[in-house]
């Protein structure tokens, strides 16, 4: 009834086409997520979580005595929001990580289709 092709499991396997098409996809990916500013949001966001929490437990925290009360979690983590918060303001473009995440998606449907194996390198 239904003629299923065969499924590759090495890139050898798919044909050329297909292959094109993966390699386009995964270069579009890469350029929209550059574009959405993920990276950067990433990368500055973990280097002042890490100070602040580092500055924090070395300044406020180790001086309390009631050490988990609202107050102290609240003084840790409303900064934290905030410093998120501006940040993506500042440097993400949401249409770019839109574009990035279906070209994602469609990517990995691609590679679900073509191949055995749903992960990529």
């Amino acid at each position: 009834m239904s003629d299923k092709k065969k499924k590759a499991k090495s890139w050898e396997e798919i044909d050329e086409n297909s292959q094109q098409k993966l390699i386009e996809l995964r270069a579009l990916e890469k350029e929209y997520k550059e574009k959405s500013g993920y990276n950067k949001w990433f990368q500055y966001f973990t280097t002042g979580s890490i100070i602040y929490s580092f500055l924090y437990y070395n300044l406020i925290f180790k001086k309390q005595q009631n050490k988990f009360s609202f107050v102290s979690l609240v003084s840790l983590f409303l900064p934290l929001g905030a410093f998120s918060f501006i940040l993506t303001e500042t440097l993400f473009d949401k249409e770019s990580f839109l574009k990035y995440y279906q070209t994602h998606i469609e990517l990995n449907r691609m590679i679900k289709k073509i191949s055995k194996s749903s992960e990529y390198k």
